[in-house]
């Protein structure tokens, strides 16, 4: 089995099955077709294979393409129902025999699917201060997706430390609203991140003024509708704006 060109409306699904004819007589293998499900039972697609002649004492291999629908990836295990029929001739008569067989196979990951996994992302930051709310930091996600259907960013997190020399300190906690990334382009997903002055107290071991900030972006990416994810994670650091912070807390 193999599944491979995934879309918004499902995926591409090749079968190949091995027949092997042990007898001295030829035969016909006819409407063959694969019925899949998961193991609640839910239909999810259906393979046809086109039918062969399989000379005696011979072993041949048949392809077949269809398509499965999305949800199919979120199954512990899919289940195939293969159903044809066998015919031989014999003596001029022609006998058929129907043929039923099943298996299981394990659904793919997402990530084995997409052409290429949203890994160019950058964050960056725009800050302002005032003396009421402390330090605002405007973020933006900025991701590239390099695959022919559209993505969803969901349980995006955003932590931002003060980094003195090697010790980090975390100063903010929050999130982002869920977003769409379109299909091969650049999507910017922005939101607001707020830091109490007070946060920039030095503690012992701390500079009196941060080296920089450090700010981690955590999120899941997926395909609308899937329950499987693609865990992503992002940092970035920000040199610690201590003009304008100087400028805007005296004034």
């Amino acid at each position: 089995a193999n599944f491979s060109d995934i879309t918004q409306q499902g995926i591409n699904f090749t079968g190949i099955i091995d027949i092997n004819n042990p007898n001295t007589i030829d035969i016909s293998i006819e409407n063959l077709s694969v019925d899949m499900k998961t193991e609640t039972g839910i239909p999810v697609g259906t393979v046809s294979i086109q039918g062969a002649s399989i000379p005696a004492k011979t072993t041949r291999q048949l392809t077949g393409n269809g398509w499965i629908l999305l949800k199919a990836l979120d199954a512990e295990t899919l289940q195939m129902t293969l159903t044809g029929a066998i015919v031989i001739y014999i003596a001029g008569i022609r006998k058929p025999m129907n043929v039923s067989l099943e298996a299981d196979i394990l659904p793919p990951r997402i990530e084995q699917l997409l052409s290429d996994l949203p890994t160019e992302a950058s964050l960056t930051g725009e800050y302002t201060y005032t003396l009421k709310n402390g330090l605002h930091d405007k973020i933006t996600f900025t991701i590239t997706n390099p695959n022919k259907l559209t993505l969803l960013a969901k349980d995006i997190t955003v932590q931002i430390f003060r980094a003195d020399g090697t010790k980090t300190r975390m100063i903010s906690n929050g999130t982002l609203s869920d977003g769409l990334i379109t299909p091969q382009s650049t999507t910017f997903l922005q939101g607001d991140m707020f830091i109490p002055l007070t946060q920039f107290r030095p503690r012992l071991g701390e500079h009196f003024i941060p080296d920089q900030l450090q700010v981690v972006l955590r999120s899941n990416v997926t395909i609308q509708g899937l329950n499987q994810t693609i865990w992503i994670g992002v940092i970035g650091y920000q040199d610690f704006p201590i003009h304008r912070f100087l400028w805007e807390t005296i004034s």
